[in-house]
């Protein structure tokens, strides 16, 4: 029997600029349709299938997120978020959830995961999130994920046409 989901909660919230939210909110929606579809037809348990789109992220391999285009990763094969780095030193980032979908804004440093006392800017109250699950890194290259090495992993939306927030 999987574990009844328990809904999250957000420590803030921001606002973003009108298209970037309309973007980063279009993505989800499209993304959230197609991933409840391959979870209803490749795993009727509903745990993380492992199909084409999908990619884990190693532990030791942090993912860059290129500034201004959008990237969705999965937390544990139940949650999605929509990542998109930005010229004003932070990553927008937006969560689909079974309530309202939250838009906040992440700093280098900030991580989510499931507890409060791990300092996790966003806390996601499911088991199969870990406590510290992954966080948002400041490197050479600009911004990237680091995954913590979760016991239910983290996957990343594998797509070849990657969506601008702005013009190239």
């Amino acid at each position: 029997m999987l574990p009844k989901k328990e809904k999250h909660t957000k420590t803030s919230t921001v606002e973003f600029n009108q298209t970037a939210n309309l973007l980063l909110q279009g993505v989800l929606d499209a993304e959230r349709q197609a991933f409840s579809k391959i979870i209803k037809q490749d795993n009727p348990m509903g745990n993380p299938p492992f199909h084409q789109n999908f990619e884990r992220l190693e532990p030791n391999g942090p993912l860059l997120l290129p500034e201004g285009k959008i990237v969705v990763v999965s937390l544990g094969g139940a949650h999605l978020l929509a990542l998109c780095a930005t010229d004003s030193g932070r990553v927008d980032c937006m969560m689909q959830d079974t309530g309202p979908d939250i838009s906040i804004s992440l700093a280098p440093g900030d991580s989510i995961g499931r507890s409060r006392e791990s300092g996790c800017k966003i806390v996601i109250s499911d088991s199969r999130i870990s406590r510290q699950h992954i966080i948002v890194q400041h490197g050479e290259n600009g911004f990237f994920l680091q995954n913590l090495g979760p016991t239910n992993g983290t996957c990343v939306w594998d797509s070849e046409s990657n969506i601008q927030t702005k013009p190239a």
